[in-house]
């Protein structure tokens, strides 16, 4: 199996997923039928902003939010990719 199709098939058929007994940390699951793609849109374009808005002053950390702009189009496109699998396999 390839490496899309092993990310694909995790993101629509999640493994170790629940409740664990004596958790300390909670995560979100990615949904992305469900508007997920809209939120990751949204803090790609705050992360620009940011990015934008501390350029001059501080190239460092404008070099972090770049980063992050850059892992949300990767998540943007995984999800884009996982919705459009996701309906292929249900309409045959």
């Amino acid at each position: 199996m390839s490496m899309d199709k092993m990310l694909i098939d995790h993101m629509m058929n999640p493994k170790n997923y629940g409740t664990l007994p004596g958790a300390n940390a909670e995560g979100m699951g990615k949904n992305p039928a469900n508007g997920e793609i809209e939120e990751e849109i949204a803090a790609k374009d705050e992360c620009r902003k940011l990015s934008d808005a501390v350029g001059k002053d501080a190239p460092q950390l404008a070099k972090f939010f770049d980063f992050i702009n850059y892992q949300e189009n990767y998540h943007i496109e995984l999800m884009t990719e996982a919705l459009a699998h996701f309906e292929k396999e249900r309409n045959g």
